[in-house]
């Protein structure tokens, strides 16, 4: 596929641009593209913008991955035939999967054949779209073990955003982070969003059932720098430009997609297997 099939990031589905400055893209669009073996599906999962990916990627978010090749080899589907994946971009959307058993900003089994590297803001209106009426509709691809959703924070709406992300993994901490997700993003599809200051989130998370909200409120502070992590790495190492950003295995789309889509780059993903 050449470059010229590449597609404008802003002809995507709703995507939220930062507000950050915006870094020049150094990659320049064919190789990572290569991932994608189905022009239909390609017309809606965007290439990752390009091909030149760091010589030497490095995991901002300081996730350890010691064991990542064989907890990735060890589900029934064997090991995937990724032939077609730029090596560097490979290695690079690998470092992103977590896999960790007890974490409490995924769905789904560790050793699912797809996993889903999720990039989202909690101001972001197709954020929560993607979240409310995608995610919503898939949850038996995730509870029949085909896959694994993992939550990254990438705050990219000013401080506000950034201090909801420090809350959403202070819920987490006491198991909530998905009824904490869920209860943001349906207030702000709603237009009766959460007032995003330290009060009003602390109001949402005892609502949707964190017990001990003092120890809320001091994981909120000490999750100031997970999300600084976080999104240092969406922006430095991936170069992603808006959210909701996402990776469904090696399928990359830079907006919200539809359940239907989503569906399809997950069997696309499959295909590897066989």
């Amino acid at each position: 596929m050449s470059e010229s099939t590449n597609l404008d990031r802003q002809e995507l589905e709703g995507t939220t641009p930062p507000k950050t400055p915006k870094k020049k893209w150094l990659w320049t669009g064919a190789v990572i593209l290569a991932v994608v073996a189905t022009i239909a599906v390609a017309a809606l999962i965007a290439n990752l913008a390009g091909g030149k990916t760091p010589a030497q990627p490095t995991d901002a978010a300081g996730h350890s991955h010691g064991n990542q090749s064989q907890e990735a080899e060890s589900n029934s589907y064997g090991i995937p035939d990724t032939s077609d994946v730029n090596p560097q971009a490979k290695d690079l959307i690998e470092m992103q999967h977590r896999r960790d058993p007890g974490d409490p900003r995924a769905l789904g089994k560790v050793d699912a054949p797809v996993i889903v590297e999720l990039y989202s803001d909690f101001q972001c209106g197709h954020c929560a779209n993607f979240a409310m009426n995608t995610l919503t509709k898939v949850a038996d691809l995730i509870e029949d073990g085909t896959v694994r959703i993992e939550f990254n924070n990438f705050p990219v709406l000013g401080d506000a955003s950034i201090l909801a992300a420090q809350a959403a993994v202070a819920a987490g901490e006491q198991d909530k982070f998905w009824e904490f997700h869920d209860y943001l993003y349906q207030n702000l599809l709603a237009n009766t969003p959460v007032e995003y200051t330290a009060e009003g989130l602390t109001a949402a998370a005892e609502k949707i059932g964190v017990e001990d909200l003092a120890r809320f409120q001091e994981d909120m502070e000490k999750a100031a720098q997970t999300v600084q992590q976080e999104q240092g790495n969406a922006l430095q190492n991936l170069r992603l430009e808006g959210t909701p950003s996402m990776f469904v295995g090696y399928l990359f789309s830079g907006g919200s997609i539809p359940e239907d889509v989503f569906r399809q780059a997950v069997a696309q993903e499959l295909e590897r297997y066989q």
